[in-house]
């Protein structure tokens, strides 16, 4: 009905094609009473032309309600998603972290004096063993024969590469004889998804009360490369464990992942702690460093790094008819993907949550899901974050 459209308690409500379909029948047939004083009957068949122009302005008016609608969504974080919900965090000075590069150190071999650019490229390794690494800089072969050199994968995102799997020079060089990895590469960060952006932002509103542990965990979290960070307190005069972790008394525990930060991302993440922990208040922790404040005192911070723990995912569904399972796999796999990349340090992986998500994918009438194996939440320790492993979707 017309008075249901528009601007609503429940917020906007923009009319469908259908809904077009019939006020401009309804409406046709009224302005011919109006002007007329008949009452007329009209063949809305496609054979004849009342019938195909009337369907062909109902599309096109829908469209624009649909545009209509997605716009009033935008301005809603829940809703909004892409670039107008950057546009809403920016509001609030939280930006969307981007994709990072995995990187590898390899061993070059060849003949002692031969320069190896910036910018040559090696392969191996990725989805198919056929990602690409770009050499970080110059570099010359030593008296040995060898040199070690950083590599930098050509595309943004998580790219695995395992041991002796960087073996193909791409852009020859001569004297260049061979390439090999002694180690694994480290892999970048994927791109932020939404479910994490808004969770993030969420999270920021926190530091209003610049001394509370969800202040601070928030500036820890808003640190560049932190992806997940879990703050506890022991408020006791004795050592005590909380949630797991050993606490100095009056102190707290940072645990931040991952484990892979740059020394620069790591002083951040020190500095973030150190500006938004109260007076005379003690840290915990593996990791270690000296700040020093602006009254010239030097002030050791401690934090720790968070375990992963691998979740690998395995989703059976039966689908509705004319469904088959190329069009809810991947939909559903992405759904799981940024679930997992939303999770925060010791939170459990909800079967419930998952299901819910697949619930919203169209074709689906019924599914299962097993986390490693079993039909249980996956519940890590404080000190862990569940990572996904496997993601597998089946009928």
């Amino acid at each position: 009905m017309a008075e249901e459209w528009g601007l609503t308690e429940a917020g906007y409500v923009a009319p469908r094609g259908a809904d077009f379909l019939t006020r401009i029948r309804d409406g046709y047939i009224e302005r011919v009473r109006e002007n007329t004083g008949l009452t007329i009957t009209v063949d809305w068949d496609h054979d004849v032309f009342l019938g195909p122009i009337s369907d062909i302005m109902a599309d096109l008016l829908g469209e624009l309600g649909e545009a209509s609608q997605a716009l009033f969504d935008s301005w809603d974080v829940g809703n909004a998603t892409g670039l107008q919900l950057d546009n809403l965090c920016l509001i609030v000075n939280v930006r969307r972290r981007e994709a990072t590069y995995s990187t590898c150190t390899v061993t070059i071999t060849g003949t002692a004096g031969t320069i190896i650019t910036e910018g040559r490229i090696v392969e191996g390794g990725g989805s198919d063993d056929r990602a690409r690494w770009t050499v970080t800089e110059d570099v010359t072969i030593g008296g040995g024969g060898t040199v070690d050199v950083i590599v930098q994968a050509s595309d943004p995102g998580v790219i695995e590469a395992d041991v002796a799997e960087i073996v193909t020079i791409v852009t020859p060089v001569s004297g260049w004889t061979s390439v090999t990895n002694a180690a694994a590469a480290t892999p970048g960060e994927a791109r932020e998804s939404d479910a994490a952006l808004r969770k993030r932002r969420q999270q920021s509103l926190q530091t209003a009360g610049s001394r509370s542990l969800n202040a601070l965990r928030a500036n820890v979290l808003a640190a560049d490369g932190v992806t997940a960070a879990v703050v506890v307190e022991n408020d006791t005069s004795t050592t005590a464990t909380i949630e797991g972790i050993s606490c100095l008394p009056h102190s707290v525990a940072v645990v931040v992942y991952p484990s892979t930060l740059t020394d620069d991302q790591k002083t951040e993440v020190v500095q973030a702690i150190y500006d938004h922990l109260p007076a005379g208040i003690a840290t915990n922790g593996a990791q270690t460093a000296t700040v020093t404040g602006a009254d010239g005192f030097a002030k050791t911070v401690r934090y720790g790094f968070a375990a992963s723990n691998t979740v690998n995912s395995a989703v059976t569904v039966t689908l509705m008819a004319g469904f088959v399972l190329d069009d809810v796999e991947e939909p559903i796999q992405e759904l799981i993907s940024d679930y997992f990349l939303a999770l925060d340090v010791g939170e459990a992986a909800s079967i419930l949550q998952i299901l819910a998500l697949i619930a919203t994918v169209d074709g689906v009438r019924t599914a299962s899901v097993l986390l490693n194996g079993g039909a249980v939440d996956v519940d890590p320790s404080a000190t862990s974050l569940n990572v996904l492993g496997t993601n597998t979707v089946s009928t």
